[in-house]
């Protein structure tokens, strides 16, 4: 019977006196959107003190790396993940308490297809060129004559006298490229006989 009161008196002791940390605990939950972390203590007692990481698929920088400070009986932190790629994911939780001597964690769950996959990027439409504007060229137009534009008097005997000039020269290069050619080609005869 001492034996029996002694370990009744012992285990309410143990429940009565039992340090805060031994009920400690955290909880986390994960979807694509989110990973909640729930953590409950004794109130009574020293604050909450934990280190968290959060990772996606291990590759990349960590969406959350930093220790957790609480008062309390219970506190919830809340990291947005943001998945939205229509594919599966692990998402890693390691979780560590620093002041308290519960339970301490590291585990992966994979969550997803996440979403649906983001729209094809749009197709560039290709431009349409507006029709050319019709250009119309103008009419070809000779010259106007001499004679009919507003030329002074002076200047239009100036050009009828170096018309003149320029027609003589041309005759008179024509003549002599004639009598030339003439000469070239009677030259091998002998001088006709006059008499």
């Amino acid at each position: 019977m001492k034996r029996t009161i002694r370990t009744v008196l012992l285990s309410l002791a143990a429940v009565l006196f039992l340090p805060a940390a031994a009920h400690a605990t955290a909880r986390w939950d994960v979807s694509c959107d989110k990973v909640t972390v729930t953590y409950t203590q004794f109130s009574s007692g020293t604050p909450g003190v934990a280190h968290l990481l959060v990772k996606v698929d291990d590759s990349g920088p960590p969406a959350y790396d930093a220790d957790v400070r609480f008062d309390g009986p219970s506190y919830v932190l809340t990291v947005p993940l943001n998945l939205n790629d229509g594919q599966k994911h692990a998402v890693r939780v390691a979780h560590r308490w620093i002041n308290r001597d519960a339970r301490t964690w590291d585990e992966t769950r994979e969550v997803g297809p996440c979403g649906s996959p983001p729209p094809p990027p749009p197709v560039p439409e290709t431009p349409v060129a507006p029709p050319a504007p019709v250009t119309v060229a103008p009419p070809v137009l000779a010259p106007p004559h001499p004679d009919s534009m507003d030329v002074p008097p002076k200047a239009k005997q100036h050009a009828k006298r170096v018309a003149r000039k320029h027609y003589r020269r041309i005759v008179e290069k024509r003549k002599r490229e004639r009598r030339h050619a003439q000469h070239r080609a009677t030259s091998h005869r002998s001088p006709r006989n006059p008499g």
